[in-house]
């Protein structure tokens, strides 16, 4: 799918050129169709990750194999994620939300921006080859500046959900796997219990 940017007729949908520092050199753009930025803010309902959740469906396997090959075919939507996770939290609505529904946001944000790691440094056999990983502050949400390690330990764990540890993913065999469908409020906690179950089953 081709994603086209336009402005919602209320103006809160702005085109975003800088949500990253190393975006695809043309100019990626952003269209929400047939919904208000607003109402897929406050309702922090599936459409705003429905694009993530389409390639982690057709790029991630049932036990978390990554295709970062395919993935870096679909660079439209991948980085049009991104710039729909800038859109969603330079909002102003976002302080509103409720805690399940930010908690599932920088879940995402999270794990697409690892995937986005290591295709920015593709082929490459482990995260630990990538000099500082955790602490490379390649992204931007909302006008700020984040790494992964800030996301983690400074954002998601101060939410007093353990079973964060479980849904994000840091890129290793030894790691939690890649869910292959993104997580939305909806659908929370039965996707941690999911995750966590996954773990510690895994021999």
């Amino acid at each position: 799918t081709t994603i086209i940017a336009e402005k919602t007729a209320n103006g809160l949908v702005d085109v975003i050129k800088d949500s990253i520092k190393d975006p695809i050199k043309e100019t990626q753009k952003v269209h929400i169709e047939n919904h208000e930025f607003n109402q897929i803010v406050t309702k922090g309902d599936f459409c705003a990750h429905d694009l993530w959740n389409d390639l982690l469906k057709k790029y991630v396997s049932e036990d978390g194999k990554v295709d970062y090959q395919g993935l870096k075919s679909e660079k439209e939507d991948f980085y049009g994620y991104i710039h729909v996770l800038n859109l969603i939290y330079q909002n102003e609505s976002f302080n509103t939300l409720s805690q399940k529904q930010k908690l599932a946001d920088w879940v995402n944000t999270y794990n697409v921006f690892t995937v986005e790691l290591i295709l920015r440094n593709h082929p490459v056999k482990s995260i630990k080859e990538i000099k500082d990983p955790w602490k490379q502050r390649h992204w931007k949400l909302g006008g700020k500046g984040y790494n992964l390690d800030e996301i983690e330990h400074q954002i998601l764990r101060k939410m007093d959900e353990p079973r964060i540890h479980f849904a994000i993913n840091c890129a290793s065999i030894s790691c939690p796997i890649l869910q292959n469908k993104a997580f939305t409020h909806v659908n929370l906690e039965e996707q941690l219990t999911k995750a966590t179950n996954d773990f510690l089953n895994d021999s």
